[in-house]
């Protein structure tokens, strides 16, 4: 297909993984493609808690559904396959990251005229990608070695002969959902957002990449700090796969003041609304980071196995705090646990390196750049890179804020 002939097809599917930070990335392409075309049919696949960001959005885009539990259950896997086969759409698009394994069956199983994919993010994932997986799409992009991954779909846009604007992720919240919270969280914790200063945090992610984890005493203790020294407090957010780390942090916190969790299991909705109306977050490297980003609140992401270059939130004012090490990234998973090197890119991360970082981000005191806030450890703005080949193709709304 030659580029600038985007006008010909009336639909377009973007295959998301069932990840929240992967769904949120996706949301400047969809953006792009919505107002490239408003009467562009466009649908990504989603599972029930994902499909609340792509409402918050507000692009009209349709939903196909696609298991969580792809990777443990078969019947599932092909339940989703089936889904996408069903409907067919004329341009299939598969962002970086995707196992070729699993690229290639959606490919092969959407019937799309147009199937677009990239290679494997710069390498880190060292998948071996075979002519097999290769010939089931139309066109491959090439490796951006080091372009976050928002930007690399400026490509897509360019393919079709698109204005390539990468915009910022954002989320709309609801005025509703915003009143509903300040008089639960008055009513179940004693805590009002209107009088109160209080810091999010998020000690959790999906079972699968706990590895990514820092040390849970570590972030409480610099926790501590950070709402001692602030006079704020720490509301904590939670999912359900992270109830053992919250009692585990709650008995670390002692049962202080300073320390409240969320009485209740919050929608992504609810979350959203949490972290606009408290416009800071400290996290590891999760999808809530990314949300956090997405409603314009502060960001301090702590890094370890995983590549901030590639999946730091995308934001005005999203910062990550990382070690440098010759081993990183692996992205190891499971296997992460059995580190030669000691789990370095995280066990190198001191407390003090956290709590200065928070403190200058409540102070709006953003690093200009990359910073070395401790002896190895850095502190930069994100997106950290902003490639020469793609900063003719950045929306003036977006800004570098040092």
């Amino acid at each position: 297909m030659m580029t600038g002939t985007f006008d010909l097809y009336s639909s377009v599917l973007v295959f998301a993984h069932s990840g929240i930070g992967d769904t949120v990335m996706l949301l400047p392409l969809l953006r792009a493609l919505r107002e490239a075309d408003p009467c562009l049919t466009i649908a990504c696949t989603a599972h029930p808690q994902t499909a609340q960001i792509l409402e918050m959005a507000d692009l009209h885009v349709e939903v196909v559904p696609w298991p969580k539990n792809w990777r443990k259950e078969p019947i599932a896997l092909l339940r989703g396959l089936r889904d996408i086969k069903t409907y067919r759409p004329e341009i299939l698009i598969v962002p970086p990251g995707i196992n070729p394994h699993l690229a290639s069956w959606v490919a092969r199983m959407s019937g799309s005229a147009e199937r677009l994919a990239f290679l494997a993010e710069h390498g880190a994932f060292h998948f071996n990608v075979s002519s097999f997986h290769l010939k089931a799409f139309t066109h491959v992009f090439p490796r951006m070695d080091y372009a976050h991954k928002v930007d690399q779909f400026s490509c897509v846009l360019d393919f079709f002969g698109l204005p390539a604007l990468i915009k910022k992720p954002t989320l709309r919240i609801e005025p509703d959902v915003i009143r509903l919270i300040r008089e639960r969280l008055l009513a179940e914790a004693r805590l009002c957002l209107l009088s109160e200063e209080v810091i999010c945090t998020h000690f959790g992610c999906e079972p699968v990449n706990r590895a990514r984890l820092w040390p849970l005493p570590r972030m409480v203790r610099a926790l501590e700090s950070v709402c001692k020294e602030s006079g704020r407090r720490c509301l904590v957010l939670w999912g359900p796969n992270d109830v053992d780390l919250v009692h585990e942090a709650q008995w670390l916190a002692r049962n202080e003041d300073w320390f409240v969790p969320l009485p209740w299991k919050a929608t992504l909705k609810e979350v959203a609304g949490l972290l606009g109306m408290t416009k800071i977050l400290v996290s590891n490297d999760c999808g809530i980071a990314h949300i956090a980003a997405a409603v314009g609140a502060k960001v301090v992401a702590i890094f370890g196995p995983t590549d901030p270059r590639f999946h730091g939130p995308y934001g005005r004012q999203s910062t990550v705090l990382y070690r440098k090490v010759s081993c990183g990234p692996c992205y190891p998973r499971e296997h992460y646990f059995r580190c030669p090197y000691g789990r370095e890119c995280l066990s190198g991360i001191s407390e003090n390196s956290v709590v200065d970082a928070t403190v200058r981000l409540l102070n709006d005191d953003f690093p200009a750049g990359e910073h070395e806030i401790s002896n190895g450890v850095f502190w930069a703005s994100s997106p950290l890179t902003r490639p020469a080949t793609l900063s003719s193709r950045t929306s003036p709304d977006y800004e570098d804020k040092a």
